[in-house]
């Protein structure tokens, strides 16, 4: 697909994702509804702690998002949980999801060696994709530049990723503000790196961009994807791109 590709076309996939997403903020506001089946809101909903369950709850909150939220996002480890047929759950409420055309997120954070990690281009982004979905989540700190070749992959498909840079764990600070002591980065922190390196793949692209970086802020739970320009001596920008896009649970 990518090798029949003009520049004028690879152009427009790369920015498809980001101008969907725009679109759809524009019409139902800044609002990604969090589809998380742990295992006591499945209790206390009424369904069986099990892949059924899940995917009934999947599917009663995409029938509530439909018509009213930007996007939905699939907490992958909620399904996976269930071995086999915790998947066959997700990818049959993915299906409904793009029969409701709403945008979907798999919040899977996936990361790794780039010769490895290849492969999610295969689950997630190509058009026989068995969990085709518009975005992903993916972790970078094997490197941000290992992931350049899923990015690419995804971007070739008209679809987009959201890289984590800041997260909610406070342990995770002391990585992720930490100060470059080399490289490209050099005096600046870690977040600020990986930050930089997303935003090169918006360059020449219309409108937000699909690759955006993930600012993961504890206070009040929101998921903001932090400015790709300006993540610096650990704070995350108020100019946000598709960082208005929220988590929050009908």
């Amino acid at each position: 697909m990518t090798q029949s590709l003009t520049d004028k076309e690879r152009e427009a996939m790369h920015s498809d994702f980001g101008l969907r997403l725009s679109n759809s903020m524009k019409q139902y506001g800044p609002l990604c509804v969090g589809i998380d089946p742990h295992r006591g809101v499945l209790e206390n909903w009424g369904y069986s702690v099990d892949a059924e369950g899940a995917e009934l709850f999947a599917m009663r909150m995409l029938q509530a998002a439909s018509g009213r939220a930007a996007a939905v996002k699939f907490q992958l480890s909620m399904f996976e949980r269930y071995g086999s047929r915790g998947f066959v759950a997700l990818e049959r409420a993915l299906y409904a999801a793009r029969q409701m055309e709403l945008i979907t997120i798999v919040d899977c954070l996936h990361g790794g060696l780039s010769t490895t990690i290849s492969a999610i281009a295969d689950a997630y982004f190509k058009p026989d994709a068995p969990m085709l979905a518009d975005a992903i989540t993916l972790l970078p700190y094997y490197g941000a530049r290992s992931l350049g070749g899923v990015i690419n992959d995804a971007l070739d498909n008209g679809r987009g990723v959201f890289i984590a840079s800041l997260t909610s764990n406070p342990e995770g600070a002391s990585l992720q503000t930490a100060i470059r002591q080399n490289g490209e980065y050099k005096g600046k922190t870690v977040a600020y790196g990986i930050a930089a390196t997303a935003q090169k793949y918006n360059k020449s692209v219309k409108g937000l961009g699909s690759v955006s970086s993930l600012a993961r802020p504890s206070a009040n739970g929101c998921r903001k994807a932090a400015s790709n320009r300006a993540i610096s001596r650990g704070r995350s920008s108020r100019r946000a791109t598709v960082g208005k896009v929220r988590r929050a649970a009908i």
